[in-house]
């Protein structure tokens, strides 16, 4: 991640070492995600204790989350992420998404957002300044039909990284009218989210094909959310008993370091099919929300 090493090689790259001035002595020691190290010196306690490197939290989500080859997995928590385990180095022309090595012969293809659930923490306590807790919030979305009347937020409170990479862009609640309601507000935020989690989806999947979308995170405990999502994306989407892949990529990483039983494969808690109806309704919407930041990006 650093952008220092050579995807190919798995060393630190001489070229961009001399470009950059940075002599090697000065880097660490690149090792395997299952390398072992034992327990540091200032604590004998751990002197017998197995520490196993492992890896980034993007990439120990995917890992969590299926164990199955070219599995897109979706993270929404406070910034939102899309990624997915390549066989080989990808890089993007246009600069829309990053790749990391992983492990052997795979790397991590995706992109992140700076706005997730942040932006209805920011509704909820900034804008609408309601008391009511953020379930009770998502809940009142359920009573607004896909779409939002025509309700659409851009969600860039916070600038926005992949694939935009515009840190001045701005959020934007557009179309308002007399109808609407702070419910309205809601469910266009939450599909404002998934809008940008869908333009980087878009990005890295153009020349893949894939039937199966994995979910991690927070927003995987909100039916509501997740329904869009494969709305959105028109493709199922698998919610596993274990939310919090990352920790559980990190312990896959560790039982095959130490050589341990494998884990069986992971449990499958709920699954969503796309409704066509709603994903050519947000097809629309969409092309207008990219239309919409198009035409403003200048302005911000």
């Amino acid at each position: 991640a650093t952008g220092l090493m050579n995807m190919k090689t798995v060393r630190w790259d001489a070229e961009i070492l001399e470009l950059t001035g940075i002599n090697q002595d000065r880097l660490s020691r690149i090792v395997s995600v299952r390398e072992i190290f034992r327990g540091p010196a200032g604590f004998p306690q751990l002197k017998n204790t197995p520490f196993v490197i492992g890896g980034s939290d993007g990439a120990m989500a995917n890992i969590g989350a299926s164990s199955q080859k070219d599995a897109l997995v979706v993270s929404i928590g406070t910034s939102s992420a899309v990624r997915i385990i390549v066989r080989s180095p990808v890089t993007d022309p246009q600069m829309r998404s990053f790749c990391y090595h992983i492990r052997d012969d795979q790397y991590l293809l995706g992109g992140a957002s700076n706005n997730g659930a942040i932006v209805l923490q920011w509704l909820r306590e900034n804008f609408l300044m309601a008391p009511e807790s953020m379930p009770h919030l998502l809940s009142l979305a359920s009573g607004v039909k896909a779409g939002s009347d025509g309700l659409i937020f851009l969600p860039y409170i916070l600038g926005e990284r992949a694939p935009l990479w515009n840190a001045a862009a701005k959020g934007v609640l557009f179309g308002l009218s007399v109808n609407h309601t702070r419910a309205h507000a809601i469910r266009a935020a939450m599909a404002g989210v998934i809008f940008c989690v869908y333009a980087i989806g878009e990005a890295i999947l153009e020349e893949r094909n894939i039937g199966m979308i994995h979910v991690t995170g927070g927003f995987a405990q909100n039916d509501l959310w997740v329904q869009m999502l494969s709305d959105i994306f028109n493709l199922p989407v698998k919610v596993s008993e274990t939310i919090e892949n990352a920790a559980w990529g990190a312990v896959k990483m560790g039982i095959e370091a130490l050589e341990m039983d494998p884990p069986g494969q992971e449990k499958v808690l709920k699954t969503f099919s796309p409704s066509p109806e709603n994903h050519l309704l947000y097809q629309q919407q969409f092309k207008k929300f990219q239309r919409l930041y198009g035409e403003l990006k200048n302005e911000f």
